[in-house]
């Protein structure tokens, strides 16, 4: 994922890693070996950049704070916002995104309060993020606390392996060492790569793990005949900024001067998530395309939350233990409510994948009312060999020059009115967007092994609130703080309950009741956040107001912004879960554990 950006100075200090992509060579030139660190975190995405803002702000010993080392395939930190369309921004208020240490929606008073708005509303650009995310990662670079190598390439496969070195010769006593590559000009002039080793005395933090498939990076899973304009939202923003080119019979992409078509041009966007939901907006409100021109190819209608409801994260999962953990009965509660919304009321969603909108933008997405919900795009193909000219005159015509062929094997004609003078420009926002694939197998693990660290989230999205946790939990694990006696009234049949449990047990305790959250989940697997929430407030230390004051402290946490007096319910809802047990079918390894949370949560009783 190079981006083949050039050299990039951060403040006054530059980056290593921040250069051209370059040439993989047959062999390598160099080999370093770094000084031991104590976690190599790989990936410099919001995910990481997260867990080691919190790492470093926790660390009690300012001292014996961590050193580390942070790699990534791009030259610059930021993860997805590097590469995605210059018209995005945050779903959801930028004071719930980004770091604890810095706010992102900029100054209350200053920035926002003055200038006749409130912070909540405040959602930050591409621009910002970038911005923000690099100014972090350069301050750390430039105090010595953070070692960042961009360009960086490196196999989690093999390295994240459970073993407990990687290196040839370290014996298993010694914390394993881990190697990877840099394609670095100004170590190897001629463009070889490389190769670092580097001793890593705490944890292996794996970040890459929720990561963001975008359409620019993603080849369209469907074929696209020769001369049809397929175009990514990136290109799309590119093009609709750029002068009208000359007309020419042979140019399948004509777009029109910046903000305005030059003639009416039909558009077809292929996608149902928030990518798709944002080129909708984005061709009508910026680009000034008329509702009518615009075709949507939807696979499936998605459950859209409500940007101006103030549920938060746990919002669906509430609802969820509502009603006894019935999918459609949650939803209906929570669209009666207003906190979810949906494109076409006559159209029930059948899929979670947690877009946020608002009620402004839902009723720009709902003027256009060509909506194709045929499934998924196979094949995009002219219905005959003619030429351009006989194409464009099917198209004035009214014909439907174009079909499309769907999955199920049928083919559907493209209807795209009549009177344009220019072929269709596709839009294609099919990638896959995070928390996919195997991220919702069961089985996962948070740690998989005592030098592994994978930041899978815990709660529901954003995603940063999640990773600040993780960093709570691995200073209070480091700091020998965790609360020993709930650990060890969860340890296995057979274990010595009076002793004080080991790192193996500890981690294996954590693992059974921190689950990687499976985002959108519709099964029984939905009670994963609030029994998450529970016991990391159970465990976080043997004072579980602890954890209760950061969830109302933290900038991240949507807790913090609870209004004066009002009671968080943390122990009743754990007692709820607890309560419902049969009718949420929960093992009896399950009630155990529950009823060991609910013990240990009972000083928030009435909170």
């Amino acid at each position: 994922l190079g981006s083949g950006c050039s050299n990039h100075l951060f403040g006054n200090t530059t980056l290593r890693g921040a250069f051209p992509t370059m040439p993989t060579p047959t062999a390598l030139a160099v080999a370093t070996e770094l000084r031991p660190c104590d976690y190599l975190v790989v990936g410099a995405g919001a995910a990481s950049l997260a867990f080691v803002d919190s790492l470093l702000l926790h660390w009690g010993d300012e001292a014996s704070k961590p050193r580390i080392v942070m790699i990534d395939r791009l030259s610059k930190p930021g993860g997805h916002w590097q590469l995605d369309y210059d018209f995005v921004t945050l779903h959801q208020p930028s004071m719930l995104y980004g770091v604890e240490s810095r706010n992102l929606e900029g100054s209350w008073l200053f920035n926002n309060f003055l200038k006749g708005r409130f912070p909540w509303t405040h959602r930050a650009s591409k621009a910002e993020l970038i911005q923000y995310f690099e100014s972090l990662l350069a301050d750390w670079v430039r105090d010595g606390t953070v070692e960042f190598y961009g360009n960086a390439d490196f196999d989690m496969d093999v390295s994240g392996a459970d073993a407990p070195a990687v290196a040839t010769g370290a014996s298993a006593a010694d914390p394993p060492v881990h190697r990877f590559r840099v394609r670095s000009p100004q170590q190897a002039p001629r463009g070889e790569v490389v190769e670092y080793s580097v001793q890593v005395r705490k944890k292996l933090v794996d970040g890459t793990r929720g990561e963001c498939r975008l359409p620019c990076r993603t080849p369209p899973a469907f074929s696209v005949a020769d001369g049809v304009c397929l175009l990514t939202p990136n290109e799309l923003f590119s093009r609709s900024e750029a002068q009208a080119p000359a007309a020419d019979a042979g140019n399948a992409c004509m777009l029109g001067a910046p903000g305005r078509p030059a003639q009416r041009q039909p558009f077809v966007v292929l996608g149902g998530g928030k990518t798709a939901m944002d080129s909708v907006v984005f061709l009508q409100e910026k680009m000034g395309v008329l509702p009518e021109d615009i075709t949507w190819v939807i696979p499936n209608d998605v459950w859209m939350i409500n940007r101006d409801d103030r549920r938060g994260p746990f919002a669906f999962t509430e609802a969820m233990l509502e009603v006894d953990g019935d999918f459609d009965r949650a939803c209906d509660l929570l669209s009666e409510r207003g906190g979810f919304l949906q494109l076409d009321p006559a159209v029930r969603p059948t899929a979670m994948k947690f877009p946020v909108v608002s009620p402004h933008e839902l009723r720009v997405l709902r003027k256009v009312t060509n909506v194709v919900r045929r499934g998924r795009v196979a094949c995009i193909a002219w219905q005959h060999a003619g030429t351009a000219g006989w194409r464009r005159q099917a198209l004035r015509d009214g014909g439907a020059a174009l079909e499309m062929r769907f999955v199920d094997a049928k083919q559907t004609p493209i209807a795209l009115g009549s009177g344009y003078e220019q072929e269709p420009i596709f839009v294609n926002c099919t990638s896959c967007g995070p928390f996919t694939g195997s991220f919702n197998s069961e089985g996962l693990k948070i740690w998989p092994s005592p030098h592994l660290l994978v930041l899978y989230p815990l709660w529901n999205p954003p995603v940063s609130w999640s990773m600040a946790a993780l960093a709570l939990l691995e200073v209070a694990l480091q700091a020998g703080t965790l609360n020993s006696e709930v650990i060890s009234a969860l340890r296995g049949a057979g274990s010595d309950r009076h002793s004080a449990p080991d790192v193996a047990t500890t981690l294996s305790v954590l693992n059974e009741i921190l689950k990687p959250n499976p985002v959108g989940s519709t099964d029984r697997r939905f009670l994963i956040p609030v029994t998450n929430l529970h016991a990391f407030l159970a465990v976080l230390d043997s004072d579980v107001q602890v954890a209760r004051r950061w969830l109302g402290e933290s900038r991240l946490s949507i807790y913090a912004y609870a209004l004066p007096g009002m009671k968080l319910r943390l122990w009743e809802e754990a007692n709820d879960v607890l309560s419902k047990r049969e009718s949420l079918a929960l093992t009896a390894k399950g009630t155990h554990v529950q009823t060991v949370l609910v013990s240990a949560l009972e000083p928030l009783r009435g909170q």
